[in-house]
Protein backbone atom coordinates (compact mmCIF):
# COMPACT_ATOMS: atom_id res chain seq x y z
CA UNK A 1 0.00 0.00 0.00
CA UNK A 2 1.36 3.50 -1.14
CA UNK A 3 1.68 5.91 1.60
CA UNK A 4 -0.51 8.98 1.44
CA UNK A 5 -0.32 12.23 3.60
CA UNK A 6 -2.58 15.55 3.68
CA UNK A 7 -0.63 18.85 4.60
CA UNK A 8 -2.65 20.38 7.59
CA UNK A 9 -2.63 24.65 7.42
CA UNK A 10 0.36 24.71 10.61
CA UNK A 11 2.62 22.21 7.94
CA UNK A 12 2.17 24.33 4.67
CA UNK A 13 3.05 27.54 6.54
CA UNK A 14 5.87 26.16 7.97
CA UNK A 15 7.25 25.00 4.49
CA UNK A 16 6.65 28.20 2.84
CA UNK A 17 7.76 30.61 5.88
CA UNK A 18 11.01 27.84 6.49
CA UNK A 19 10.21 28.40 9.95
CA UNK A 20 12.30 26.32 12.04
CA UNK A 21 13.14 23.53 12.58
CA UNK A 22 9.03 22.60 11.52
CA UNK A 23 9.66 23.35 7.99
CA UNK A 24 12.80 21.10 8.02
CA UNK A 25 10.93 18.11 9.56
CA UNK A 26 7.61 18.15 7.21
CA UNK A 27 10.42 18.25 4.36
CA UNK A 28 11.73 15.00 5.73
CA UNK A 29 8.21 13.39 6.39
CA UNK A 30 7.59 14.76 2.76
CA UNK A 31 10.45 13.57 1.15
CA UNK A 32 9.90 10.08 2.61
CA UNK A 33 6.67 9.59 1.19
CA UNK A 34 7.70 10.73 -2.45
CA UNK A 35 10.31 8.10 -2.66
CA UNK A 36 8.70 5.82 -1.47
CA UNK A 37 6.19 6.51 -4.49
CA UNK A 38 3.35 8.18 -2.41
CA UNK A 39 1.21 10.98 -2.53
CA UNK A 40 1.18 13.91 -0.82
CA UNK A 41 -1.97 16.25 -0.83
CA UNK A 42 -3.44 19.94 -0.45
CA UNK A 43 -6.81 20.04 0.66
CA UNK A 44 -9.27 22.07 -2.23
CA UNK A 45 -11.46 23.26 1.09
CA UNK A 46 -9.19 24.80 2.76
CA UNK A 47 -6.80 26.66 -0.12
CA UNK A 48 -8.21 30.20 1.24
CA UNK A 49 -7.21 29.10 4.89
CA UNK A 50 -3.65 28.27 3.40
CA UNK A 51 -3.14 31.20 1.17
CA UNK A 52 -4.18 33.59 4.33
CA UNK A 53 -2.24 32.16 6.62
CA UNK A 54 0.94 32.49 4.52
CA UNK A 55 0.50 35.77 4.01
CA UNK A 56 0.61 36.82 7.88
CA UNK A 57 2.75 34.28 8.85
CA UNK A 58 4.90 36.58 5.67
CA UNK A 59 3.84 39.71 7.30
CA UNK A 60 4.77 38.82 10.94
CA UNK A 61 8.04 37.71 9.68
CA UNK A 62 8.91 40.79 7.75
CA UNK A 63 7.52 43.00 10.97
CA UNK A 64 9.77 41.22 13.49
CA UNK A 65 12.94 41.86 11.08
CA UNK A 66 12.17 45.21 10.49
CA UNK A 67 12.00 45.14 6.86
CA UNK A 68 9.62 47.26 5.53
CA UNK A 69 6.74 45.21 3.58
CA UNK A 70 3.08 45.96 2.48
CA UNK A 71 0.22 43.65 2.96
CA UNK A 72 0.04 43.87 -1.29
CA UNK A 73 3.31 42.20 -1.31
CA UNK A 74 2.70 39.45 1.29
CA UNK A 75 -0.23 38.41 -0.24
CA UNK A 76 1.94 38.48 -3.66
CA UNK A 77 4.33 36.33 -2.06
CA UNK A 78 1.80 33.52 -0.50
CA UNK A 79 -0.03 33.22 -3.65
CA UNK A 80 3.43 32.27 -5.58
CA UNK A 81 4.47 29.64 -2.77
CA UNK A 82 1.19 28.25 -2.89
CA UNK A 83 1.56 27.67 -6.57
CA UNK A 84 4.60 26.07 -5.90
CA UNK A 85 3.46 23.77 -3.60
CA UNK A 86 0.79 23.36 -6.32
CA UNK A 87 3.27 21.84 -8.61
CA UNK A 88 4.84 19.40 -6.79
CA UNK A 89 1.69 18.12 -4.77
CA UNK A 90 -1.95 16.98 -5.73
CA UNK A 91 -5.20 18.30 -4.78
CA UNK A 92 -7.46 16.22 -2.73
CA UNK A 93 -10.97 17.15 -3.27
CA UNK A 94 -13.50 18.22 -0.72
CA UNK A 95 -16.84 17.04 -1.21
CA UNK A 96 -20.41 18.32 0.42
CA UNK A 97 -20.41 15.89 3.21
CA UNK A 98 -17.20 17.27 4.37
CA UNK A 99 -18.53 20.55 4.66
CA UNK A 100 -21.47 19.86 6.64
CA UNK A 101 -20.11 20.88 10.00
CA UNK A 102 -23.03 21.83 11.84
CA UNK A 103 -21.63 24.98 13.57
CA UNK A 104 -18.89 23.82 14.71
CA UNK A 105 -16.03 26.21 15.89
CA UNK A 106 -12.93 24.10 14.43
CA UNK A 107 -14.40 24.44 10.84
CA UNK A 108 -10.94 24.02 9.02
CA UNK A 109 -10.24 21.22 11.40
CA UNK A 110 -13.44 19.02 10.70
CA UNK A 111 -12.98 19.74 6.77
CA UNK A 112 -9.65 17.56 7.42
CA UNK A 113 -10.70 15.10 10.20
CA UNK A 114 -13.66 14.33 7.46
CA UNK A 115 -11.44 13.89 4.14
CA UNK A 116 -9.29 11.93 6.06
CA UNK A 117 -11.93 9.77 7.49
CA UNK A 118 -13.87 9.32 4.12
CA UNK A 119 -10.33 7.23 3.47
CA UNK A 120 -10.05 5.16 6.56
CA UNK A 121 -6.76 5.39 7.24
CA UNK A 122 -5.00 5.32 3.19
CA UNK A 123 -4.44 9.11 3.58
CA UNK A 124 -2.67 10.69 7.25
CA UNK A 125 -2.74 14.07 8.09
CA UNK A 126 0.55 15.65 8.74
CA UNK A 127 0.03 18.36 11.41
CA UNK A 128 1.48 19.96 14.27
CA UNK A 129 -2.36 21.17 15.25
CA UNK A 130 -3.03 19.98 19.00
CA UNK A 131 -6.28 19.22 18.88
CA UNK A 132 -6.70 18.26 15.12
CA UNK A 133 -4.01 15.89 16.81
CA UNK A 134 -6.11 14.49 19.46
CA UNK A 135 -9.47 14.65 17.72
CA UNK A 136 -8.59 12.50 14.53
CA UNK A 137 -7.01 9.45 14.43
CA UNK A 138 -5.24 9.58 11.27
CA UNK A 139 -3.85 12.45 12.46
CA UNK A 140 0.28 12.49 13.09
CA UNK A 141 3.48 15.25 13.52
CA UNK A 142 5.81 15.30 10.82
CA UNK A 143 8.41 14.27 13.50
CA UNK A 144 6.37 11.63 14.61
CA UNK A 145 5.74 10.21 11.03
CA UNK A 146 9.71 10.30 10.05
CA UNK A 147 10.38 7.99 13.62
CA UNK A 148 7.69 5.39 12.81
CA UNK A 149 9.25 5.58 8.99
CA UNK A 150 12.61 4.66 10.77
CA UNK A 151 11.25 2.15 12.96
CA UNK A 152 9.46 0.58 10.44
CA UNK A 153 10.71 0.30 6.98
CA UNK A 154 8.34 -0.83 4.38
CA UNK A 155 8.38 -4.13 3.85
CA UNK A 156 9.72 -4.72 -0.03
CA UNK A 157 7.99 -7.49 -1.98
CA UNK A 158 8.53 -8.63 -5.60
CA UNK A 159 5.60 -7.73 -7.64
CA UNK A 160 6.65 -10.89 -9.03
CA UNK A 161 8.99 -13.35 -8.22
CA UNK A 162 9.66 -16.17 -10.61
CA UNK A 163 13.19 -17.16 -9.33
CA UNK A 164 12.12 -18.49 -5.47
CA UNK A 165 9.65 -21.01 -6.67
CA UNK A 166 12.11 -22.54 -9.56
CA UNK A 167 15.17 -22.93 -6.31
CA UNK A 168 13.88 -26.42 -5.17
CA UNK A 169 13.13 -27.93 -8.61
CA UNK A 170 16.41 -26.69 -10.44
CA UNK A 171 18.31 -29.22 -10.74
CA UNK A 172 15.06 -31.29 -12.12
CA UNK A 173 14.70 -28.44 -14.73
CA UNK A 174 18.09 -28.20 -15.38
CA UNK A 175 18.02 -32.01 -16.23
CA UNK A 176 14.95 -31.96 -18.57
CA UNK A 177 15.94 -28.91 -20.66
CA UNK A 178 19.04 -30.86 -21.08
CA UNK A 179 17.38 -34.09 -22.34
CA UNK A 180 14.95 -32.41 -24.84
CA UNK A 181 18.19 -30.22 -26.26
CA UNK A 182 19.79 -32.97 -26.31
CA UNK A 183 17.61 -34.82 -28.21
CA UNK A 184 16.71 -32.70 -31.01
CA UNK A 185 13.22 -33.13 -31.31
CA UNK A 186 11.36 -29.71 -29.92
CA UNK A 187 8.00 -30.45 -30.90
CA UNK A 188 6.05 -33.58 -29.66
CA UNK A 189 7.89 -36.52 -29.21
CA UNK A 190 8.27 -38.46 -26.25
CA UNK A 191 8.78 -35.92 -23.14
CA UNK A 192 5.22 -34.58 -24.04
CA UNK A 193 4.12 -38.13 -24.50
CA UNK A 194 5.11 -38.46 -20.81
CA UNK A 195 3.76 -35.30 -19.68
CA UNK A 196 0.36 -35.98 -21.01
CA UNK A 197 0.68 -39.32 -19.63
CA UNK A 198 2.06 -37.91 -15.91
CA UNK A 199 -0.43 -35.18 -16.15
CA UNK A 200 -3.46 -36.54 -16.51
CA UNK A 201 -2.56 -39.16 -13.60
CA UNK A 202 -2.09 -36.26 -11.59
CA UNK A 203 -5.37 -34.85 -12.71
CA UNK A 204 -7.29 -37.62 -12.00
CA UNK A 205 -8.79 -38.12 -15.32
CA UNK A 206 -8.11 -40.58 -18.72
CA UNK A 207 -6.41 -38.48 -21.15
CA UNK A 208 -4.50 -35.04 -21.59
CA UNK A 209 -3.53 -33.75 -24.62
CA UNK A 210 -0.39 -30.96 -24.60
CA UNK A 211 -1.22 -27.60 -26.66
CA UNK A 212 0.87 -24.54 -27.18
CA UNK A 213 -0.96 -22.76 -24.38
CA UNK A 214 -4.59 -21.99 -22.35
CA UNK A 215 -6.36 -20.30 -25.31
CA UNK A 216 -5.65 -23.06 -27.77
CA UNK A 217 -6.55 -25.73 -25.43
CA UNK A 218 -10.20 -23.83 -24.35
CA UNK A 219 -10.49 -22.98 -28.46
CA UNK A 220 -9.93 -26.39 -29.38
CA UNK A 221 -12.21 -27.84 -26.84
CA UNK A 222 -15.07 -25.81 -28.22
CA UNK A 223 -14.46 -26.61 -31.56
CA UNK A 224 -14.13 -30.16 -30.80
CA UNK A 225 -17.52 -29.83 -28.70
CA UNK A 226 -19.14 -27.99 -32.14
CA UNK A 227 -19.83 -24.91 -30.63
CA UNK A 228 -19.56 -21.95 -32.63
CA UNK A 229 -21.67 -19.19 -34.93
CA UNK A 230 -24.91 -19.04 -33.67
CA UNK A 231 -23.80 -20.54 -30.36
CA UNK A 232 -23.89 -18.61 -26.79
CA UNK A 233 -21.22 -19.67 -23.93
CA UNK A 234 -21.35 -18.77 -20.16
CA UNK A 235 -18.55 -17.17 -19.21
CA UNK A 236 -17.61 -15.43 -15.79
CA UNK A 237 -17.56 -11.39 -16.22
CA UNK A 238 -14.51 -11.45 -13.72
CA UNK A 239 -11.61 -13.64 -15.49
CA UNK A 240 -8.40 -12.96 -17.76
CA UNK A 241 -9.03 -12.06 -21.84
CA UNK A 242 -8.32 -15.93 -22.92
CA UNK A 243 -11.55 -17.22 -21.57
CA UNK A 244 -13.59 -14.67 -23.44
CA UNK A 245 -11.41 -15.06 -26.37
CA UNK A 246 -11.66 -18.68 -26.60
CA UNK A 247 -15.59 -18.28 -27.11
CA UNK A 248 -15.28 -15.46 -29.82
CA UNK A 249 -12.32 -17.48 -31.68
CA UNK A 250 -14.55 -20.39 -31.87
CA UNK A 251 -17.51 -18.03 -33.51
CA UNK A 252 -19.58 -18.16 -30.64
CA UNK A 253 -20.71 -15.33 -27.99
CA UNK A 254 -19.65 -15.06 -24.80
CA UNK A 255 -21.78 -14.20 -21.90
CA UNK A 256 -20.83 -12.48 -18.93
CA UNK A 257 -22.05 -13.86 -15.49
CA UNK A 258 -20.84 -11.70 -12.28
CA UNK A 259 -18.77 -13.11 -9.62
CA UNK A 260 -19.45 -13.93 -6.30
CA UNK A 261 -17.98 -11.52 -4.15
CA UNK A 262 -16.41 -13.82 -1.77
CA UNK A 263 -14.52 -15.70 -4.14
CA UNK A 264 -14.09 -13.56 -7.44
CA UNK A 265 -15.74 -16.94 -9.61
CA UNK A 266 -18.36 -16.88 -11.01
CA UNK A 267 -21.91 -16.80 -8.96
CA UNK A 268 -23.74 -20.11 -9.48
CA UNK A 269 -27.04 -18.45 -8.29
CA UNK A 270 -26.90 -16.34 -11.24
CA UNK A 271 -26.02 -18.58 -13.83
CA UNK A 272 -29.70 -19.68 -15.11
CA UNK A 273 -31.06 -16.16 -15.43
CA UNK A 274 -28.72 -15.80 -18.58
CA UNK A 275 -29.79 -19.34 -20.45
CA UNK A 276 -31.23 -18.98 -23.38
CA UNK A 277 -32.07 -21.24 -26.11
CA UNK A 278 -29.04 -20.86 -27.66
CA UNK A 279 -26.72 -21.23 -24.90
CA UNK A 280 -24.33 -24.53 -25.36
CA UNK A 281 -21.78 -24.48 -22.32
CA UNK A 282 -20.87 -23.19 -18.98
CA UNK A 283 -16.88 -21.95 -19.59
CA UNK A 284 -15.85 -22.42 -16.21
CA UNK A 285 -13.10 -20.71 -14.33
CA UNK A 286 -10.98 -21.24 -11.40
CA UNK A 287 -9.90 -17.95 -10.57
CA UNK A 288 -6.31 -16.87 -8.51
CA UNK A 289 -6.11 -20.93 -7.38
CA UNK A 290 -9.34 -21.23 -5.93
CA UNK A 291 -11.74 -23.64 -7.29
CA UNK A 292 -15.36 -22.60 -8.61
CA UNK A 293 -18.46 -23.85 -6.47
CA UNK A 294 -19.03 -26.55 -8.91
CA UNK A 295 -21.89 -28.54 -7.25
CA UNK A 296 -24.38 -26.42 -8.59
CA UNK A 297 -23.25 -25.34 -11.31
CA UNK A 298 -23.01 -28.72 -12.86
CA UNK A 299 -26.40 -29.23 -11.61
CA UNK A 300 -27.46 -26.61 -14.13
CA UNK A 301 -25.91 -27.85 -16.89
CA UNK A 302 -27.60 -31.38 -16.29
CA UNK A 303 -30.87 -29.64 -16.19
CA UNK A 304 -30.43 -27.69 -19.22
CA UNK A 305 -28.12 -30.27 -20.89
CA UNK A 306 -25.54 -28.20 -21.42
CA UNK A 307 -21.57 -28.64 -21.71
CA UNK A 308 -19.77 -28.07 -18.75
CA UNK A 309 -16.03 -26.55 -20.27
CA UNK A 310 -13.31 -25.95 -16.81
CA UNK A 311 -10.22 -23.36 -17.59
CA UNK A 312 -8.01 -24.04 -14.65
CA UNK A 313 -5.06 -22.16 -15.96
CA UNK A 314 -4.58 -20.37 -12.71
CA UNK A 315 -5.25 -23.71 -10.29
CA UNK A 316 -4.30 -26.58 -11.89
CA UNK A 317 -3.59 -28.85 -8.49
CA UNK A 318 -6.43 -27.41 -6.58
CA UNK A 319 -9.35 -29.77 -5.52
CA UNK A 320 -12.28 -29.03 -4.92
CA UNK A 321 -14.30 -31.88 -2.31
CA UNK A 322 -11.82 -34.00 -3.13
CA UNK A 323 -11.49 -33.51 -6.70
CA UNK A 324 -8.71 -31.60 -9.37
CA UNK A 325 -9.96 -29.02 -10.76
CA UNK A 326 -10.26 -29.58 -14.67
CA UNK A 327 -11.26 -33.72 -13.67
CA UNK A 328 -15.58 -32.80 -13.12
CA UNK A 329 -16.35 -30.76 -16.68
CA UNK A 330 -16.59 -32.72 -20.24
CA UNK A 331 -13.37 -31.13 -20.55
CA UNK A 332 -10.75 -28.45 -18.96
CA UNK A 333 -7.97 -26.37 -20.42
Amino acid sequence: MKLAILLDIDVVVDICTERHPFAGQAMNAIEAVLSSGGTVYLLAGALQKYYSQIAIELQLQADMEGVPSGRDRSSCLARTMLHSLEKRYQWLSTLAVDCNLSGSPDHEDDLFINAANRYKGLILILTRNGSLLQRCTYAITPQAFTLQRSENPPLTIPFLDLKTPQIELHQELESAFDRVLNSGWYILGSEVAAFEEEFAFYCGVRYCIGVGNGLEALHLILRALEIGVGDEVIVPANTYIATWLAVSYAGATPVPVEPDIKTYNIDPLLIERFITPRTKAILVVHLYGQPADMDPIMAIARRHNLRVIEDAAQAHGARYKGKRVGSMGDAAG
